[in-house]
């Protein structure tokens, strides 16, 4: 899968292996990637993005609470800010080599932070103008920097995959059929046209009285034992009175049934497995009784590998141009002074909430 952008890294980068060097010098913050770069507000910015995930995964499993004193305080041989150091640089490397790409595949001509947050302002602005004006805008009418760079980024995966000149886009019969064998349980197997009949009835939504859930249950129970191959559960239910009202026939098609689970999952989990004329046994949960009848079915197997051949090889070329991407990343060297990235990194992390809070993902406070 795709990695999520978090920041945008620097101009052009020449073929080979690359050198990155991080130091500071008197007190300036600088972070070279191939003697380019990075600006302060750049690596803060990635560096507040990793915080819950290197939080999250040093206090997992551990009683342990996250504050200033958490990020000097060494956990199992790893003190949290160095880990946080390393990790930010990592993702700076990562995204570094997708603008590389980028830069020689010519989809933008510069990829530093500053001209980042310029083409941000310049596609805001162009969106409220257009609002303003009564036009039409597709997707969100203002970006937050987070979101235009993920949607900058996934611009650059969906061009880069749509060339199949491209490296690694142009798919193989044998991969594809290699793909499709590992995956069609489950992504390729065929939902089958099911006819169910059904009586749901919900006493907890209606509020029913436990005396008066005991009486249909009981009714239903009676037609359950009625049922057999001349005596259906329709033809039964419609000569009761106190049941016929929670009676519903449903005749999916096999593009029907995902949709349709929305508004009837919970029977379609009791009856798609059905064959023919079985139907359950009366079942009560989720605060309703049930008694699910298949009437018809027409059983499929698998999509075949021609109809589902877009949709592998788009999955390929992804996982494709994200191998090279991290390929690219892997070649970077990292050559600095990593004590005062490291000292840099610890300075910067001034509050962080814990995660576990509000059960919601928190930021830290950077300055």
């Amino acid at each position: 899968m795709k990695k999520k952008i978090v920041c945008l890294v620097v101009t052009v980068l020449t073929a080979g292996i690359f050198v990155a060097g991080a130091f500071f010098i008197k007190g300036k913050f600088e972070l070279n990637i191939h003697e380019k770069p990075i600006s302060k507000e750049e690596y803060l910015y990635v560096m507040n993005q990793q915080i819950y995930d290197v939080s999250n995964e040093l206090t997992e499993n551990r009683d342990i609470q996250i504050d200033e004193k958490f990020w000097e305080t060494e956990i199992e041989g790893t003190v949290p800010y160095k880990k946080l150091a390393d990790q930010t640089i990592e993702q700076l490397k990562y995204y570094r080599a997708v603008y590389e790409t980028a830069i020689e595949e010519g989809y933008v001509e510069y990829a530093d932070y500053e001209h980042m947050i310029k083409r941000m302002e310049e596609e805001n602005k162009m969106r409220a103008e257009k609002i303003e004006n009564g036009e039409p805008v597709f997707g969100l009418s203002k970006f937050t920097t987070e979101l235009y760079m993920e949607y900058e980024m996934d611009s650059f995966q969906k061009r880069y995959c749509e060339n199949l000149k491209n490296e690694g886009m142009e798919i193989t019969e044998e991969e594809r059929v290699q793909y499709y064998e590992k995956n069609k349980d489950a992504l390729f197997q065929k939902n089958d046209d099911i006819t169910l009949d059904y009586i749901k009835i919900p006493y907890l939504s209606e509020n029913m009285t436990e005396d008066q859930k005991e009486l249909l249950e009981k009714e239903l129970i009676s037609i359950y034992k009625s049922m057999d191959g001349s005596q259906t559960l329709q033809k039964l239910v419609a000569e009761n009175e106190m049941l016929s009202p929670y009676f519903s026939h449903e005749e999916l098609l096999s593009s029907e049934v995902s949709s349709k689970a929305k508004e009837i999952g919970d029977v379609l989990e009791l009856g798609y497995e059905l064959k023919i004329g079985e139907s359950t046994q009366v079942v009560d949960e989720n605060g309703a009784l049930y008694l699910v009848q298949c009437t018809a079915k027409n059983d499929y197997d698998y999509f075949t590998v021609d109809e589902v051949k877009d949709n592998i090889n788009k999955e390929l070329r992804e996982q494709h141009y994200n191998s090279m991407i991290e390929k690219k990343a892997e070649d970077l060297e990292v050559d600095g002074d990593m004590k005062k990235v490291y000292d840099f990194t610890k300075k910067h992390i001034k509050k962080y909430v814990s995660p576990f809070a509000d059960g919601r993902r928190s930021k830290a406070v950077i300055r």
